[in-house]
């Protein structure tokens, strides 16, 4: 479970999350939506342990994850823009992987190039977007620790990846509680604005709105 409780961030005065409140169950699937600006890349960064709230609580399975390696190992974050070195190839990105990630699963490295088919020693940088975000969610689900995975924050559309497939050949793995899967996918929606709070909606009442949406045009 994922608990965000009465969050609050400010960064030279201006409060990007002002009492932000998140609860998430095991095994839930969610988009994170809101307008520019309303905290939805600082809460992602409160739940990936990278950001220490200024009050407020951020815990995973009960416990805070800032500074809590043990929990954080649990947690697979993929930027909208992924940093990679200038000249690397996936191959050069796996070995500082391997060297920075204690548990980085070698064996699921291997089952996974068999997957992907990407070109392993051509530089990333020549690749296509889709192919770059493949790379990324290959090297970034070898580095984490599965399938104890608690929380998996995708901050972008996986372009050229199936996400049916991807839960499928995890198997017996749970489903991540917090996710920008595509709308099909996701169990539910989390709504923040202006960084005050967040509303869970079900995807079926998103759909239902678009619908009689569609019925008024």
């Amino acid at each position: 479970m994922i608990e965000v409780n009465n969050v609050v961030k400010t960064f030279d005065g201006f409060a990007a999350l002002d009492g932000a409140n998140i609860t998430v169950p095991e095994g839930g699937v969610y988009g994170l939506v809101g307008p520019n600006g309303a905290g939805k890349s600082t809460i992602i960064r409160h739940l990936t342990g990278i950001y220490r709230p200024d009050s407020g609580q951020v815990l995973v399975e009960g416990q805070p994850i800032y500074e809590n390696p043990e929990k954080k190992a649990q947690v697979a974050a993929i930027p909208d823009d992924w940093y990679y070195f200038p000249s690397a190839t996936i191959q050069d990105m796996m070995r500082f992987y391997r060297g920075f990630y204690p548990h980085f699963d070698t064996a699921r490295y291997e089952r996974f190039k068999e997957v992907f088919t990407l070109p392993e020693r051509s530089p990333i940088r020549r690749m296509s977007k889709g192919m770059q975000k493949q790379a990324a969610f290959w090297l970034t689900m070898c580095g984490a620790v599965v399938p104890a995975v608690g929380l998996l924050s995708l901050l972008a559309s996986l372009a050229g990846i199936s996400v049916p497939w991807v839960m499928m050949q995890f198997g017996s793995w749970t489903a991540p509680p917090l996710v920008a899967f595509p709308i099909s996918v996701v169990t539910g929606l989390l709504l923040l604005l202006a960084g005050r709070g967040l509303w869970k909606v079900t995807v079926g009442f998103v759909r239902m709105l678009g619908q009689k949406r569609r019925r008024l045009v």
